[in-house]
């Protein structure tokens, strides 16, 4: 079977399991066949790698097996975990409970923050200035100055005999559908699908306390984010999003289910438009407010001292579909490796993913004998890209990022199936689809003609065009006004 069958094969499966089961999914309001599918996106397509291709899933079998086993999730109230931070810390919120919460916002509208991520910085700094909205989240790891964090103390035990269900529902389905999970992904499933329940306890309780208006988030389509968007959803508020990066994964991209998103460029818009199942009451072009310091470049910048390559995550739990495999890291290194002895002057910088396999990248660079030459870097990308003269980036929101600065662009995707972003199709960067067409794009990035620039600055132009929007400051302007609006429920 063709890479794109499987991919398809997969991805229906995640979605169509709950027709072949018995359970009603639909409880209390929420979907749980849509609130699980998250928790199906890597093991699904493993389960399917693991039975088309036995000899090749050796390599992912020793990775799961060497990781560090992950924390088992609890339910214990997610509350109880979050707050074991710093005493001085809990001092200032063990103070921000229940009916004391609930009388700080009645003048302003309340706007709810799930999670203060750094995709939301630049839209918090500016909410935090504007003096008709509260912004108000619970307890969480780094807050913002702006909002104020409090604890749900009162939450209510799950049912957790529906979970006990839901889980025996799913492996029931997915097996009538060809696919059975292996034995540590069903456990590991059956216990994300316990802690969910009582998260969306925990979710409840929070909202009854902080009587919010609305709610904001970078990300709608996986857990803790989905579930808080799917509650209020239930009940009717509005649930803004801010698109947090660009389409890096096939289908798991597709759907968008706040009410009103907010996307970076028109391309974004489209795919949602196009493929979404819900359709968000408003989507909207903004542009992304943490890009408001950079502006379209005039031309391309070849010079530099070094490649980099910017990795998209690797590691087996990231490999959403089967055609994606967590050897095309180390494949892609090794050739780049072959480039690197084929040119004596080049240095090669690696910027990895925090879900890459970096030890194994170092160890197999110091058994090549190329440590002189390769630097492992945990600087952040933005200091990296300034100083490289040739970027290597796979499907990844990097690949945008060295356009701002004009880089010289190499898409490298080595999958079978074809990569999500086109930016080969918009001529804004070479390709390299295999270790020979990659090492043939080096070649011809080192030697790049003015025609040849000319055209790929073109094609990065409209790329950042269409998929970053304008990039004139504004964007955080924008999106602010957004939220205003939906806080003033004006259509």
């Amino acid at each position: 079977m063709a890479a794109v069958d499987l991919d398809r094969l997969a991805w229906r499966a995640i979605c169509e399991w709950p027709h072949h089961s018995a359970i009603e999914v639909v409880q209390d309001g929420l979907d749980y066949g849509v609130l699980t599918r998250c928790f199906l996106w890597d093991k699904v397509p493993r389960a399917v790698r693991a039975r088309q291709d036995p000899a090749a899933f050796e390599f992912e079998k020793t990775l799961i097996s060497q990781q560090q086993k992950a924390p088992v999730a609890s339910s214990y109230p997610v509350w109880k975990q979050r707050i074991k931070q710093p005493l001085q810390r809990f001092r200032q919120l063990k103070t921000i409970t229940g009916l004391q919460l609930s009388h700080l916002f009645r003048q302003e509208p309340v706007l709810f923050i799930p999670r203060q991520h750094s995709h939301l910085r630049s839209t918090l700094a500016a909410l935090s200035r504007h003096q008709t909205i509260r912004l108000i989240g619970p307890v969480d790891h780094g807050p913002h100055p702006g909002v104020t964090c409090f604890r749900a103390d009162k939450i209510r035990p799950a049912n957790l005999e529906f979970s006990e269900q839901l889980h025996a529902a799913i492996i029931s389905g997915l097996e009538q559908l060809g696919i059975q999970l292996m034995s540590a992904d069903s456990l590991k499933l059956k216990q994300q699908i316990l802690h969910q329940a009582q998260l969306i306890k925990q979710i409840e309780a929070e909202f009854v306390i902080a009587k919010p208006d609305a709610l904001l988030t970078f990300t709608d389509n996986h857990t803790p984010s989905q579930e808080y968007v799917a509650v209020a959803n239930r009940q009717g508020l509005p649930t803004i999003m801010l698109q947090h990066g660009l389409d890096c994964e096939q289908y798991c991209l597709n759907d968008a289910y706040a009410t009103v998103v907010a996307v970076w460029g028109n391309a974004r818009k489209q795919r949602y438009q196009t493929l979404s199942e819900h359709q968000p009451t408003l989507i909207r072009t903004t542009g992304n407010p943490e890009y408001d310091h950079c502006r379209r470049p005039l031309q391309l910048c070849p010079s530099g001292d070094h490649w980099l390559w910017a990795t998209r995550p690797h590691r087996p739990e990231k490999c959403y579909l089967p055609s994606r495999r967590p050897q095309e890291g180390l494949a892609i290194l090794k050739a780049l490796l072959t480039a690197l002895q084929q040119t004596e002057t080049a240095h090669l910088v690696i910027k990895p993913h925090p879900m890459d396999y970096i030890d194994l990248y170092a160890a197999h660079i110091e058994e090549a004998q190329m440590s002189d030459r390769v630097t492992l870097s945990h600087l952040p990308l933005s200091t990296a890209l300034p100083k490289s003269n040739i970027v290597i980036s796979e499907d990844s929101t990097a690949a945008l990022e060295a356009m701002f600065l004009g880089k010289i662009l190499i898409h490298a995707h080595f999958a079978a199936s074809p990569p999500v972003l086109p930016l080969s199709d918009y001529a804004a960067a070479l390709p390299a689809s295999d270790p020979t067409e990659l090492q043939q794009s080096l070649k011809i990035a080192r030697h790049f003609t003015r025609e040849a620039q000319q055209k790929m600055f073109l094609g990065q132009k409209n790329f950042i065009s269409d998929y970053a929007g304008d990039l004139d400051g504004k964007a955080c302007e924008r999106v602010t006004a957004l939220i205003s609006q939906v806080m003033n429920r004006k259509d």
